[in-house]
């Protein structure tokens, strides 16, 4: 297979990568919290069922307008005592405590859609693809300096890049061509951009286990690889579709061909567990599994995958756990039994929440909002 990458530009030298002062301040790295995508901060413990109704409006990003027609948000991440998100055509970092712009580099992602956002390394790595390639557009990775917003390194990848996740020194991006069905991912390293793998196959999700990616095959089965070599370790003839991993790192969650969910052995493989017609947007907490599915959220036994709970009547949307609350559209519930704790809109069915700091970050338009005690 040939290589997707179609260039890369290096600016500078990133002799190891230095650390922030604010380095100790909590993260949210990825937009699922980190890059197993279990949407569940442990850490959390400040915002609780005993202090979230004490949490107030303390300050509001409001991004710098973008090009009409190709203005979005994403959501946001946190590292280093910073909160990046999208800023005009590029990215803006503000202080995490009082919202105060740090710095904005508005131009390096200039009329591009499908945005993310990734922080690793000190480094801030955002994606995109043009606005107006609909057809074939190329993808766009940019990384820039997290206390300087200076851009390190970027490239262009043959394909749309839909995704990427960043660990173990390595950055990896999902990147798909629909009208010539090419599916592609790429290992690169986090520090300066240099392409190390490639495979052919579909990462459903940003999702990495223990150092283990999950990759779909093109015509049927999957097959997990080693996030830093893309050597292929497993193999299985089931097409999973992976979601999210458990908190340790051992377990991947898929969604399987009929919609099934299913917990496997990051290791080999084996199913551990499997429920059907179950598979949707989830958190997961190493203790239990929340699925959002069909206006329901139901939570499942992380050990054999046996149904505890389920409440209806609440929107399709990304569960987040933290601080021993779950975050749903429109609800905080109880993680033990789904009981209300109270109406709130901090997630909705196309922004989830961010609960990092003792704050929780809310998209609301382009804008973002910081609740706080």
């Amino acid at each position: 297979m040939k290589k997707r990458v179609v260039g890369l530009i290096l600016v500078g030298l990133l002799a190891g990568l230095p650390t922030s002062a604010r380095a100790a301040t909590p993260g949210w790295t990825h937009d699922g919290y980190g890059p197993g995508n279990t949407g569940y901060n442990a850490a959390e413990s400040a915002v609780s069922s005993s202090t979230v109704k004490k949490l107030r409006l303390k300050w509001r990003a409001i991004p710098q307008p973008g090009t009409d027609g190709c203005q979005e948000q994403t959501i946001p991440v946190v590292a280093d005592g910073r909160m990046f998100m999208i800023d005009g055509g590029g990215v803006g970092a503000y202080d995490f405590k009082t919202g105060r712009r740090l710095w904005s580099n508005t131009t390096v992602m200039e009329d591009m859609v499908h945005r993310t956002m990734t922080v690793a390394g000190g480094l801030v790595i955002t994606t995109g693809y043009s606005c107006y390639g609909v057809s074939d557009p190329s993808g766009h990775i940019v990384a820039l300096d997290v206390k300087t917003g200076k851009v390190r390194w970027s490239l262009l990848e043959g394909s749309a890049t839909e995704s990427v996740l960043a660990g173990s020194g390595m950055l990896v991006s999902y990147s798909v061509c629909e009208v010539c069905s090419s599916y592609w991912v790429s290992g690169y390293r986090a520090s300066d951009g240099a392409y190390t793998w490639g495979q052919e196959g579909v990462l459903s999700s940003p999702v990495s286990a223990g150092g283990r990616l999950l990759l779909t095959g093109t015509d049927t089965g999957s097959f997990a690889v080693a996030a830093t070599t893309g050597k292929v370790l497993w193999r299985s003839g089931v097409s999973w579709s992976v979601l999210a991993s458990n908190p340790a790192g051992d377990q991947f969650y898929v969604r399987g061909p009929e919609g099934q969910l299913a917990a496997l052995n990051a290791s080999t493989g084996k199913v551990l567990w499997s429920m059907p017609s179950a598979a949707g947007r989830l958190s997961a907490d190493g203790r239990r599994v929340y699925v959002s599915l069909d206006d329901a959220i139901t939570a499942y036994d992380a050990a054999d995958g046996r149904q505890l709970w389920r409440r209806a009547g609440a929107p399709d949307s990304r569960p987040i756990r933290a601080g021993g609350l779950l975050y749903v559209a429109g609800s905080i519930l109880s993680p033990v039994n789904g009981s209300l704790v109270m109406s709130a809109t901090y997630s909705s069915p196309y922004y989830h929440a961010v609960v990092v700091g003792g704050q929780v970050l809310r998209v609301k338009g382009y804008e973002v909002q910081a609740y706080g005690l």
